[in-house]
């Protein structure tokens, strides 16, 4: 557990982000009123979420997400080990990668609704040229 704690703690300190380091606080203090492993796993991701939009928010969505999935990847031993102990049961890896890419989507809707990230839309195309009308 101390190493997932430390891994996300040096991903936290890389990119600090004030606003959603308190919001996530909130986030993983009320599920961890329910249950505290899981509040901080539910926190981590979160944070790497946002950590991944802040650092390569130009790229695409599908880049953004293969870049937090890839990094959540890498700790997946210890996020198994968190949700093995949290849970009383083993669990599946294939089911939990699934499960955070599921998470990370959810985060994702979730920003984007509030707005937390500034995104620049496509412009709009040019009107179509409206056809000359045949003289009578």
């Amino acid at each position: 557990m101390n190493a997932f704690l430390s891994f996300f703690g040096k991903i936290g300190s890389a990119f600090s982000s004030p606003k959603l380091a308190a919001d996530a606080q909130v986030a993983g203090t009320v599920l961890s009123a329910f249950n505290p492993g899981l509040g901080s796993v539910v926190e981590s991701i979160a944070n790497v979420v946002y950590t991944v939009e802040s650092s390569v928010g130009s790229a695409s969505g599908a880049t953004k997400k293969a870049t937090a999935q890839s990094i959540l990847d890498t700790a997946a031993p210890s996020i198994l080990q968190v949700l093995s102990a949290v849970t009383g049961k083993t669990v599946d890896a294939t089911a939990a990668s699934s499960a955070i890419s599921h998470l990370i989507d959810d985060v994702v809707t979730v920003l984007n609704d509030l707005n937390v990230f500034t995104h620049k839309s496509a412009p709009a195309p040019a009107p179509a040229a409206a056809a000359p009308t045949p003289a009578s």
